[in-house]
């Protein structure tokens, strides 16, 4: 008897998880999306390699850093962003998409992988000097203020005349500086 072309290589959702190379929980998933348009199997061969295809362009690799799969259709056009038209999938879009078939639970785990690794891209930038202690910055400031003052202050000391001249230079050195620091009305 002869073979036929396109025989049924999967007849449940663990046999099409093992073709696709996902888990059964996933496939489970993918037959109640709205996009779901294989049917409820058995599934030929070639259906495989079209629900491959649709994973590939539908479906997030991994929401709980929203990294998207890129676009086949786009890679089969040559476009080597993975993007297939002038709107660009952004991570937000393919997150939404990854998270709606997502239980409670699931949801509020990929929401507490997210938070932590935001915790941990801040302290990347902290540590790449992107930002800094406020603290730091404000005695840092004071210290270059003093030294001005101080400096003004020895320049006064400097200058050749009378001692009662450098006394009404320095008196007006302070005045200037008071007015600076806001504490002359």
């Amino acid at each position: 008897m002869a073979r036929p072309k396109n025989p049924i290589v999967a007849t449940s959702n663990r046999d099409l998880a093992k073709l696709v190379g996902r888990s059964h929980a996933a496939v489970n998933g993918w037959l109640k999306r709205d996009d779901w348009r294989f049917g409820p199997g058995p599934w030929k061969a070639a259906d495989v390699a079209r629900i491959q295809q649709w994973a590939a362009a539908e479906l997030v690799e991994r929401p709980a850093t929203a990294e998207l799969r890129v676009d086949a259709r786009a890679e089969a056009a040559g476009d080597s962003t993975g993007h297939a038209g002038p709107a660009p999938v952004t991570a937000e879009r393919g997150l939404e998409r990854g998270m709606e078939s997502l239980s409670i639970s699931k949801k509020a785990d990929v929401a507490l992988k997210m938070k932590r690794r935001e915790v941990l891209d801040f302290g990347l930038q902290v540590q790449q000097g992107k930002f800094h202690s406020v603290e730091q910055c404000t005695r840092d400031r004071l210290a270059a203020i003093h030294e001005v003052k101080q400096g003004l202050l020895d320049l006064a000391d400097s200058f050749p005349g009378s001692t009662e001249d450098k006394t009404i230079l320095r008196g007006r050195i302070f005045e200037l500086l008071r007015r600076f620091s806001g504490t002359v009305g």
